[in-house]
């Protein structure tokens, strides 16, 4: 194996054990997505997890504004989210990637969110 192809797959190694499954102080602020554009138009969304327990979602799809208030647990690497804006709760596999936040749904569907530095109370919370 070449000198260059063993240090790629080093990093490559490096990178892939960079993930880390969340605590409940490292989802803790206000996190957002990166817009997204689709058919259907671009999309987006927002979480602001609080000390309490509580969570805010704010997504925008084709200019549209959704907000759901609710609470959330943490169990390993699994957030579920409860509220009555919900038919059932939301269970979402996490993972903290290089800084990043990756939600994936139980369909298989992964979406990134970078910590901002507003605060929940800065989003009308």
């Amino acid at each position: 194996m070449s000198a260059f192809k063993s240090s790629a797959l080093v990093v490559l190694l490096a990178l892939s054990a960079c993930a880390s499954v969340p605590t409940a102080n490292d989802l803790t602020g206000m996190w957002e997505s990166v817009p997204t554009s689709a058919q259907a138009g671009s999309t987006s969304a927002s979480y602001c997890f609080a000390k309490d327990g509580s969570v805010e979602w704010i997504s925008q799809v084709q200019g549209r504004t959704k907000r759901v208030r609710g609470t959330y647990k943490l169990a390993g690497n699994v957030l579920t989210i409860e509220s009555p804006d919900l038919d059932a709760p939301a269970p979402l596999k996490t993972s903290l990637s290089m800084g990043k936040l990756e939600l994936t749904s139980p369909t298989g569907s992964t979406l990134k969110y970078a910590k901002v530095a507003a605060s929940c109370d800065d989003n009308g919370r």
